[in-house]
């Protein structure tokens, strides 16, 4: 099953196939894992660990909502921020805006991998497209952590 665990270190898991992912937070880990079950984590330090699934209705925060992106994106939770995005773009039939969008939670998902050099260049796809329809970036150049603005998250559903 797929798990996401919130940690103030690396810990040191026994999992699937998959191997896990770290995105680095400001001041925790997200650590997205194959495990074969929740017992693998007794005895271990977290914060907090979240079974997830692929397009599962319950996954992170249901219904999609731009103000559910602005949490997650206030806890620098972009991937599951990312999720949501995605879902909203394809339930909107698919507006260019979202898509530009999901390039800036990418942005910042690259660089908690420690990819800094793609995510300002995916940050800069997003800018541009953004200026080209005169729509105002959430900044003017890359930078980590970023909030997303419902607000923001409500405009570009409505760019076609």
């Amino acid at each position: 099953m797929r798990i996401l665990i919130f940690t103030d270190r690396p810990l040191d898991l026994e999992c699937g196939n998959r191997k896990v992912i770290i995105r680095k937070h400001t001041n925790m880990l997200e650590m997205d894992a194959d495990l074969s079950s929740l017992d693998v984590l007794e005895g271990l330090e977290y914060k907090e660990a979240r079974i997830i699934g692929d397009r599962e209705p319950s996954f992170a925060f249901a219904p999609y909502s731009s103000k559910n992106v602005e949490i997650l994106s206030r806890e620098e939770r972009y991937w599951e921020a990312h999720e949501v995005v995605e879902d909203m773009w394809r339930s909107l039939n698919h507006p260019s805006g979202l898509q530009k969008l999901i390039l800036l939670l990418a942005s910042q998902i690259h660089c908690q991998m420690g990819d800094c050099a793609h995510a300002e260049d995916l940050f800069i796809r997003y800018k541009d497209f953004l200026e080209q329809v005169g729509v105002e970036p959430v900044a003017s150049t890359f930078t980590y952590p970023i909030t997303i603005l419902s607000s923001h998250v409500d405009l570009l559903s409505l760019i076609g």
